[in-house]
C-alpha cells in the first residue's frame, strides 16, 4: 500500500506536498494571507498513483502575486532547489540545502553571495526548536507557529478546489 501521498482520496499529490514550502514562505515574508488563489494540478507521468505529480498555485495578495510549484517528476529543475524571490530591489536564490547560500541579484549584472552562520547544534531541527519552546517558553519561530500554517493550510485547500472546479476559489479566514 502507498502512503498517503500518493492517494487522491487521502488528500495526497505534489500540490499539497510541495506547494506549501512556498506558500509557508511567501506568508511569513509578506505577512499576510492572499485573497484569492487559481490552482491547476494533473498526474503527468505516475500511473501507479491517482494523485497529482505536478502542480501550481498562484497567490493573490494585496502587495504581491506568489506562484508556487510543485512536481515529482521534474528529474533536473536547472536552477537553485531553494525558493527565489523576485521583488522590485532584485532577486533571492536560496541555494541547495548542502550549501546554504543565498544569492542577491539587484540587476545589471550584480550579484551579492551571502553565507548565513550555521543554526546552533541544539536548535538544527524542526522538533530541536519546539522543545527549546517548550523548555523555555521562548516563541517559536514564526514559520512554526499554528495559526500561521493554518493559514497556509487555507491557501492549499483552495488551490485544490480551484484545480477542481477550474476557477480562481477565495481563501477561507481563519476565525
Amino acid at each position: 500500500m502507498f502512503t498517503f501521498w500518493y492517494q487522491k482520496q487521502a488528500g495526497g499529490g505534489a500540490m499539497i506536498d510541495f506547494c506549501s514550502y512556498g506558500v509557508l514562505l511567501a506568508r511569513w515574508l509578506l505577512e499576510e494571507q492572499p485573497t484569492s488563489v487559481l490552482g491547476m494540478r494533473a498526474n503527468l507521468d505516475s500511473p501507479w498513483s491517482d494523485a497529482d505529480d505536478n502542480g501550481a498555485i498562484i497567490a493573490h495578495y494585496g502587495s504581491a502575486l506568489g506562484v508556487f510549484e510543485g512536481t515529482w517528476t521534474t528529474r533536473d529543475l536547472g536552477k537553485p532547489w531553494g525558493p527565489v524571490l523576485f521583488g522590485s530591489k532584485g532577486t533571492l536564490l536560496v541555494e541547495e540545502a548542502e550549501t546554504s547560500r543565498i544569492r542577491f541579484r539587484p540587476g545589471g549584472g550584480e550579484e551579492q553571495v551571502y553565507e548565513p552562520d550555521p543554526l546552533p547544534e541544539e536548535r538544527a531541527s524542526v522538533a530541536e526548536e519546539f522543545i527549546r519552546s517548550l523548555e523555555t517558553g521562548a516563541p517559536l519561530h514564526p514559520t512554526l507557529d499554528m495559526h500561521v500554517n493554518l493559514d497556509v493550510t487555507a491557501v492549499l485547500d483552495a488551490g485544490v478546489r480551484s484545480a477542481e472546479s477550474g476557477r480562481g476559489e477565495k481563501v477561507e479566514k481563519r476565525a
